[in-house]
């Protein structure tokens, strides 16, 4: 864990509209891990506050005039959608940009990318990163790159493995409860996702490669609440 120097309360974010939006646009769904807005602010400072960040800033989807000088958005903003973006200079890797439009409501969208940030420093606690490398797949793009949707929770990537293993209609709670408890039922549809998303088997290299982060993700979830 990197130990920074910088207080919570000295981090600061500024508001700023959306200027391109590199991600699919999909059907957004409720978030399970609901926060409220002054909670998920406080953990954001944390959490840039940990990794030796002092500012950044959120990109929504509103109009200028919809933020104030002081960059927060006015009372009576006009969000066109709860995509987000937040981008700052990690002080090893550079510019650093978490996009995230998965859930209904924009703060929730910012929660699931806190808690993203909390699981890749976690990554540094078993000696396995070198100078933050962990963080170099969410570093800022050409806008003419193809990225890959990253999963903003546990449940996500579990949802990722099991849609590409049985489909989505078959997803129901009891498998994704199954996908964090049970090794040898988390295996089995790992290994029958990867027979769909494999590139000799019909899928791609960028599918592959986006279960296995699915899998990885998961793998480092039960180490930390085991730990």
């Amino acid at each position: 864990m990197m130990r920074s120097g910088i207080h919570p309360a000295d981090v600061t974010f500024k508001f700023r509209p959306i200027e391109k939006w590199t991600q699919p646009v999909r059907e957004t769904k409720s978030c399970r891990f609901r926060s409220s807005i002054s909670t998920t602010q406080s953990d954001l400072k944390c959490e840039l506050a940990t990794i030796g960040v002092d500012e950044c800033v959120i990109q929504a989807d509103l109009d200028e005039s919809d933020i104030r000088l002081d960059g927060i958005p006015r009372a009576n903003a006009r969000y066109k959608s709860s995509r987000v973006i937040v981008s700052f200079t990690h002080p090893e890797q550079g510019d650093i940009s978490f996009p995230c439009g998965t859930y209904h409501d924009l703060w929730d969208n910012i929660r699931g990318i806190v808690k993203t940030m909390e699981a890749l420093r976690a990554i540094d606690r078993y000696g396995v990163t070198k100078n933050s490398q962990q963080y170099t797949g969410w570093k800022q793009l050409p806008s003419n790159a193809i990225v890959l949707q990253e999963f903003s929770s546990v449940e996500e990537a579990a949802s990722f493995i099991l849609d590409t293993a049985i489909g989505l209609d078959e997803c129901l709670q009891y498998h994704h409860n199954a996908m964090l408890n049970n090794g040898p039922f988390r295996r089995e549809m790992y290994h029958a996702a990867a027979s769909m998303a494999h590139p000799d088997k019909g899928g791609s290299v960028q599918k592959m490669t986006k279960l296995n982060k699915a899998r990885d993700m998961i793998a480092e979830h039960i180490k930390r609440e085991r730990a």
